[in-house]
């Protein structure tokens, strides 16, 4: 982090270097006539502006109830600080108003050549805090909001298992959400919870919300683990979701393999579907998606070119063409009464 910022913070001081300099030849040149209140103005409103900024962003902190900002001056009050920093402005135009401009667009430009450089270094600003703030007032606000029907929208849990390997299950279903409703990837990790188990698991979060950052899908990302994909799904069909943004629809992809192994496979059979039973127990709609090849499911190609870090996948949107023939769309009604 200290590598990232370290241009800015030598250009900054290239800049202080600069401006001592400049300040030094103007006292210099204002001094030999003996105006030395030529300068004052300029080193007045750059002090000023500083203040100012030291004061509103007490001020930002305190408003946005960042429980890392606590003051230990006894009378400290944010609308104080409010007040200095209007007062520190105000005087740096009442001192020099064409300098008081000048030094505004100084900080602006500095501001924006930070802004340009984007640093990979997390500045711990209270914009971060006023967006939990904000976010958490909202949520708040839609819980107690009335749904109505021409409100309504598709919230879509996906199982897609680990995301990466299936890209194009991803993105068929973004497709559906646009960013403008809630769509939740959900990964059910096939084994008992464990010390290691929760590791990985805290790995797959990290890699696989920097994936999806990566490929501009606006989801988010929830794993369990548990041996039974039942009981995975029944998990993620409880606890998925917060408030009003708790998804409506369940997504799956469909059992492709189900006649191969026979008898063995009963049960992953009987499992998946007491997946769709308990998404209609739950109220809640389910699409079983389907693509003839095997086209949204790269799991198998992963296992046989060993595939494991996320980090490294860079696999293919699309699999290999297969010859042109006719397809076929099948659509049930099922229809469940009480």
């Amino acid at each position: 982090e200290l590598n990232a910022i370290a241009p800015i913070i030598s250009n900054f001081f290239l800049a202080s270097y600069a401006l001592i300099n400049y300040a030094c030849f103007d006292a210099s040149f204002a001094d030999s006539p003996g105006e030395l209140n030529a300068i004052a103005p300029i080193i007045s409103n750059f002090f000023l502006a500083s203040y100012a900024l030291i004061n509103y962003a007490c001020f930002d902190a305190s408003f946005a109830d960042s429980p890392g900002f606590r003051p230990s001056f006894k009378y400290y009050n944010m609308w104080v600080s409010l007040a200095g920093a209007l007062l520190c402005i105000s005087v740096m135009f009442i001192i020099s108003w064409s300098t008081a401009l000048l030094t505004f667009f100084f900080f602006a430009m500095l501001f924006l050549y930070i802004l340009h450089r984007k640093p990979d270094v997390n500045w711990g600003s209270s914009t971060q805090a006023h967006s939990y703030k904000n976010a958490l007032q909202a949520m708040m606000k839609l819980a107690n909001t009335e749904e109505h029907v021409k409100n309504y929208r598709p919230q879509l849990l996906v199982l897609t298992g680990n995301p990466a390997a299936r890209p194009s299950l991803v993105d068929f279903v973004y497709n559906i959400t646009k960013g403008s409703s809630l769509m939740i990837c959900g990964y059910v990790v096939p084994y008992a919870p464990c010390d290691r188990v929760f590791a990985v698991i805290r790995t797959l979060d990290r890699q696989l919300n920097e994936w999806l950052k990566k490929r501009h899908v606006k989801s988010f990302y929830v794993s369990v683990a548990n041996p039974s994909l039942r009981e995975g799904a029944r998990t993620l069909l409880q606890v998925s979701g917060l408030g009003k943004l708790r998804p409506n629809i369940l997504i799956v992809g469909f059992k492709a393999n189900w006649h191969s192994q026979g008898v063995d496979a009963l049960n992953e059979i009987n499992d998946y579907f007491g997946v769709i039973q308990d998404a209609f127990e739950n109220n809640m709609g389910v699409g079983v998606l389907r693509n003839v090849g095997g086209g949204l499911d790269y799991s198998e190609l992963m296992k046989r070119h060993n595939v494991g870090d996320t980090a490294r996948l860079n696999l293919p949107d699309v699999t290999q063409p297969v010859p042109s023939k006719d397809r076929y769309i099948f659509i049930w009604l099922i229809v469940q009464n009480a």
